[in-house]
């Protein structure tokens, strides 16, 4: 007799507890991971709107309460990473390669990971010098690129105002591009909400990939 029954099944609920391990609500298995791939692509349909998403996550913080909410964005932010965010960059790499996008997340984590560590080297390290200039007051990048230096990509009018922000704080910049590809067809990219430094980054991408397209075609 062959047996269809799925090994080690999960439990029908779970038990949330407390800090001190005291139970304090039930949560069916069944709907938390309902309510994950749910959420999970009602925040990924709002990405461009931050209004929505904040009203989406308030939506969701009142629906499920506070106790399960934790649980359920863990699962969210899971089918998110695998299931959109994942097929996404494998469009992208294969449509534009020369975005590098999985690098820029490469480069973000770092960034973000020593950002957070604290080490004898970053209390020790000397302030910054009169000469240098205050961290708040860094000179622009001569070398940041505007939609002169760009062929085949536009750069959208946000990029062109971004100063140094050395602490890489997001700052709400939006930027944007438009490709035209070699039948004349405009494709817009973007819009993204990103740091200064990604916005640098993503511009710089596009020289990139716009001087590897003109040599190609020249």
């Amino acid at each position: 007799m062959t047996n269809h029954q799925t090994p080690n099944p999960l439990p029908e609920n779970a038990m949330l507890v407390d800090a001190t391990g005291a139970p304090i609500a039930m949560m069916n298995i069944d709907q938390m991971q309902s309510d994950s791939i749910a959420l999970a692509y009602d925040m990924a349909r709002n990405s461009h709107d931050e209004q929505a998403l904040d009203e989406s996550s308030v939506r969701w913080l009142n629906k499920i309460g506070a106790d399960a909410f934790g649980y359920v964005a863990a699962g969210a932010l899971r089918t998110m990473t695998h299931y959109i965010l994942d097929p996404t960059l494998a469009t992208v790499e294969k449509l534009a390669p020369g975005l590098g996008y999985r690098q820029m997340l490469d480069d973000a984590y770092r960034n973000a990971a020593t950002a957070t560590a604290v080490t004898p080297e970053a209390v020790d390290a000397p302030a910054p010098s009169a000469a240098t200039g205050s961290w708040g007051e860094l000179p622009d990048d001569p070398a940041h690129p505007t939609p002169g230096d760009v062929t085949r990509f536009l750069i959208a009018r946000h990029t062109l105002d971004l100063h140094h922000d050395v602490d890489d704080k997001y700052e709400r910049v939006t930027t944007a591009a438009t490709y035209v590809n070699g039948l004349g067809e405009q494709i817009e990219l973007g819009p993204w909400s990103m740091t200064t430094r990604e916005a640098r980054q993503l511009a710089a991408a596009l020289l990139d990939l716009a001087a590897t397209v003109d040599a190609r075609n020249s």
